[in-house]
């Protein structure tokens, strides 16, 4: 800066180079949002909230407006998908070598990573919901998948059990153990067992 007095250059106040430092990186930068200029500008923006906060505010960059993007979903896709990915869930959740865990609504949603979005929009996933309801284990099923899964334990061990050791293997109540389809199950799987069994002897022989 140049005195008109004496024709001497003079240096700028130390509150006018971190003003003129200010406005050049606002006119340089009129693309970029407050918060990114305060960063990039960090020194010069910390001096003059200081020291000169109010003048700061009044040159400060004008706000930018938050455009709100709100994608267009395509639910009946998602369901679809969903409805597909379900069935698999279940098959593989069935499949597991281990102690069965029951086969609900809730564990297939939890394997597909999707209960969250599933749970609260049931009304544009009718396909998924659907097939939810249809794969879920019923008291039944999920008794005689334990009692499938109790008999391959004891063949593995090559033993043959008695009634009430099938059934505390497998986790099976008395009034459970008394449904039809699971009575059934149990017979099938106790015969199945039998070394004296006639199929089983034929079975032996054959493969001896």
């Amino acid at each position: 800066m140049r005195d008109t007095q004496n024709g001497q250059v003079t240096q700028p106040s130390k509150l006018e180079s971190y003003r003129m430092a200010w406005l050049e990186a606002v006119k340089e930068n009129p693309h970029i949002g407050r918060t990114t200029l305060e960063r990039m500008f960090q020194r010069i923006y910390s001096w003059l909230y200081i020291y000169d906060q109010q003048w700061l505010q009044a040159h400060l960059p004008p706000r930018k407006r938050r455009v709100k993007f709100s994608p267009q979903v395509d639910w009946n896709h998602r369901d679809i998908k969903f409805a597909a990915a379900a069935r698999q869930s279940a098959q593989r959740l069935q499949s597991f070598p281990q102690r069965p865990t029951k086969v609900t609504k809730t564990a297939i949603a939890s394997d597909l990573g999707q209960l969250r979005l599933i749970q609260p929009q049931k009304d544009k996933l009718p396909c998924t919901t659907k097939a939810l309801e249809e794969l879920a284990e019923t008291r039944e099923e999920f008794a005689i998948r334990r009692i499938q899964w109790a008999s391959e334990c004891f063949r593995e061990e090559n033993v043959y059990p008695k009634r009430w050791q099938l059934l505390r293997q497998a986790g099976i109540r008395p009034d459970l153990a008394e449904a039809p389809q699971v009575k059934e199950a149990i017979t099938v799987a106790l015969k199945s067992l039998d070394p004296l069994d006639p199929v089983n002897i034929i079975n032996l022989l054959c493969d001896s």
